[in-house]
């Protein structure tokens, strides 16, 4: 059974964000994945605005969120070209909005597919809940069942 872990909610955009592991044919990733509430409905539904980690990429990703964090902490901008996860298409930011608030990106670009950016952007509040949510999300990928 899939747990859904919220990471960060937005009221305003009738948005949530939320982390999952899925089994997909025998092989287990990691989805970071924003949910969208539409008007009369009862639960939120998935969108395509989202990064799935596999084994290797999650766990890239994990050896770097010392940086992530460090550059949240000192208001240092990541671009695009300072965090590429190896043999992937994705991306991590840091970057600062008018001046005082600062948005982490999480995202996934495939030119051959589309040139849209697809992915997630957490606030630091919601990147400190990915963070306290990794060791669940790490267990859940060792899970056998």
């Amino acid at each position: 059974m899939e747990h859904l872990h919220l990471i960060e909610r937005n009221d305003l955009e009738k948005t949530i964000i939320y982390a999952k592991v899925w089994n997909n044919q025998g092989e287990k990733y990691v989805d970071i994945r924003k949910f969208y509430k539409f008007e009369n409905a009862d639960t939120h539904k998935p969108t395509r605005r989202g990064v799935c980690f596999k084994r290797p990429q999650w766990k890239e990703f994990q050896t770097n969120t010392e940086t992530i964090s460090t550059a949240i902490d000192t208001r240092k901008r990541i671009g695009d070209e300072d965090m590429k996860l190896k043999d992937s298409n994705i991306f991590i930011t840091v970057k600062q909005w008018k001046g005082d608030r600062t948005f982490i990106g999480i995202k996934k670009r495939d030119p051959q597919e589309t040139p849209e950016v697809l992915g997630v952007t957490l606030s630091p509040q919601g990147w400190q809940v990915l963070l306290s949510t990794i060791p669940l999300l790490n267990e859940e990928l060792e899970d056998t069942e």
